[in-house]
């Protein structure tokens, strides 16, 4: 790097440039390895196998899974074992135990990648001034993708939530909780298993949604949880001071008016009740996100889907995922709660994802 700019070098900006190209083929690779059920081979493989040996356990052809394989071994995500010109025998493929959690989430993860190339050409089109303002609904490919998500990250967000203090007395007695943008309900529903004698409203803005999660709470066999369309912006009027806990998970900054949103929560938790609040907390400010992969990742997904999603009129305020931890303290506050506390919920994933321990004051 330069002493006084800050401009990197020749050489290290062909390498930052080069970066953008492989990490964008190789998530392709890994959302395409998850989805056939290559990555469920290689965690479960408890020694180096050859690429047959792997397509066999999936179900896949062969050569297919050699140049997927390839790919990740090529960037070190997994081992490979041979394969040299001289040898004569096939290469075998490992993924080292110790790696294992952090190659599965990230893997998870990439779905977020494959789920742009779906939206491409409708989000190029939406970037033309002179297209209408109408937003760009998630389909069902968005819903799919985060049911396989939300059922590895559940744990981690249930027992983030269940650090707030007092909340699980209260689960554990029996409470009244809202979820609001459910989608396929995962985390309410691990939660509705553990405390049965709560009662758990799921409900999101889309029918495609709620029938996610209907299938969810049916599959669990769950007798506490229920299910309904509702818009965030435009609750029941007899809902008011109506529940003790409310979450929305990865929704707010979705929203075409969040703050009307936050307002609504407040309206319908109980005076003293909890509102959980998990979302993107990086900073609000880009000069201090600026060198951060994370950072530049959540920005390059916001535009396919975050900013479509929720710019769906010209006042539509369209906070994009990296709204950040600034702008949501103080538009909790204005809605009239109290940040309890930020906590991480995904290990190795600072910012990425968190909680935001927020209450209705007394």
């Amino acid at each position: 790097m330069a002493a006084n700019d800050g401009i990197p070098d020749e050489q290290t900006y062909g390498q930052i440039a080069g970066g953008v190209f492989t990490g964008g083929c190789v998530s392709m690779a890994m959302s395409l390895a998850v989805q056939t059920g290559l990555v469920k081979a290689l965690m479960e493989a408890s020694q180096p196998l050859t690429s047959q040996q792997l397509a066999d356990l999936a179900c896949l052809k062969e050569r297919y899974v050699r140049e997927l394989l390839s790919s990740l071994a090529a960037l070190k995500l997994i081992q490979v074992e041979g394969g040299g010109s001289s040898e004569g025998q096939p290469p075998l493929f490992f993924l080292p135990p110790q790696h294992r959690l952090t190659f599965h989430s990230t893997a998870l993860f990439t779905a977020f990648v494959s789920m742009t190339g779906s939206r491409f050409h409708s989000v190029r089109n939406l970037l033309s001034r002179d297209s209408p303002d109408h937003g760009l609904p998630y389909d069902e490919d968005f819903f799919c993708g985060m049911e396989l998500i939300s059922d590895f990250t559940k744990d981690y967000i249930a027992a983030a939530i269940l650090k707030t203090p007092g909340l699980k007395e209260k689960m554990e007695s029996g409470l009244r909780a809202l979820e609001v943008g459910c989608g396929s309900g995962s985390t309410v529903c691990h939660l509705a298993a553990q405390f049965p004698k709560s009662h758990f409203l799921l409900t999101d803005v889309t029918p495609e949604g709620v029938e996610h999660a209907r299938r969810t709470v049916q599959r669990l066999g769950l007798t506490n949880v229920s299910v309904q369309v509702m818009d965030i912006h435009h609750t029941p009027g007899e809902w008011a001071d109506c529940y003790d806990w409310i979450l929305a998970l990865d929704v707010i900054h979705d929203l075409p008016y969040p703050l009307k949103a936050l307002q609504e929560v407040h309206r319908m938790l109980k005076p003293g009740g909890h509102f959980s609040m998990v979302d993107m907390f990086l900073s609000s400010y880009l000069s201090e996100n600026v060198g951060n992969p994370s950072a530049a990742a959540l920005y390059s997904l916001s535009t396919f889907m975050c900013i479509p999603v929720s710019y769906q009129r010209a006042d539509s305020q369209a906070l994009g995922n990296c709204w950040g931890e600034q702008r949501a303290r103080g538009m909790v506050r204005e809605a009239g709660m109290e940040v309890v506390d930020i906590i991480e919920t995904m290990p190795n994933s600072p910012g990425i994802n968190a909680l935001c321990m927020c209450q209705k004051p007394a």
